[in-house]
């Protein structure tokens, strides 16, 4: 259960757009690595690997349909937040100086301080990407303003 204080953000998952463009640069990377020089078993095996790390961010990132899927955000005060999966699974994370605000995206960078990482992602460290397509223009207008304000101040 997430708790009621803080900013509150619900993802949804990113118009047709940024799927398709995320195709096209998956496509792109897997003709360059066909053109390697190196030998066709090789390329094929580099292929394979990275077809299949595109297709699990592809699912958890973009389609936002994968079970452990970030579905809700809540901010708190104190630089950390919560994360809601879709499954159910809430940790905490801290947001990091690195993330970036601009006018019409936001990438979070965090780091989960939780002690069930290993249950709620297979890396220490998550990166999101919002739009105001993916939660509506009005809340992230709010959502900006609270991280330019809270976080990047």
């Amino acid at each position: 259960m997430l708790p009621a204080s803080g900013q509150s953000v619900n993802i949804s998952r990113l118009p047709g757009v940024f799927i398709i463009l995320y195709i096209v640069f998956f496509v792109l990377v897997a003709s360059a690595i066909v053109n390697l020089p190196v030998s066709r078993p090789e390329s094929i095996l580099i292929l394979l690997l990275i077809m299949f790390y595109a297709q699990f961010i592809f699912r958890k990132s973009l389609l936002k349909i994968h079970s452990r899927a970030i579905k809700k955000i809540v901010f708190t005060e104190l630089g950390w937040c919560y994360l809601q999966q879709k499954n159910g699974a809430v940790a905490k994370a801290d947001i990091l100086a690195d993330s970036i605000v601009t006018e019409y995206l936001v990438i979070l960078n965090l780091k989960l301080k939780s002690d069930r990482k290993k249950y709620f992602s297979i890396f220490q460290f998550e990166s999101l990407l919002l739009t105001s397509s993916m939660m509506g223009a009005q809340q992230f207008r709010q959502l900006k303003s609270y991280l330019r304000i809270s976080h990047f101040s």
